[in-house]
């Protein structure tokens, strides 16, 4: 796969409105599943399920710490860019 072809990838999978709420959550810093529900008021099975996709894509990166799960965004300059279209667009 090309570099246009997993920036389109990355893209799709940004254009759903949660997964973009999810991703400017963590631009603020990691946060683990729990707060992220909170703070979001996402169902858990949903936001783990929305989770995955970003983390298959490559755009967020998850850590264990006993039975927490914690996530960020996996590239600065993707967190950068995401929080700049929003700001300009949202």
């Amino acid at each position: 796969m090309g570099d246009f072809e997993r920036a389109a990838e990355k893209l799709k999978v940004l254009a759903h409105a949660d997964r973009l709420r999810i991703m400017v959550a963590l631009c603020g810093g990691e946060a683990c599943v729990n707060d992220l529900c909170e703070k979001m008021g996402i169902l858990q099975t949903t936001l783990s399920q929305h989770l995955g996709v970003l983390r298959r894509t490559g755009l967020v990166k998850r850590r264990r710490r006993g039975r927490r799960v914690f996530y960020s965004v996996a590239d600065r300059a993707v967190a950068r860019c995401v929080r700049e279209q929003v700001d300009k667009l949202g």
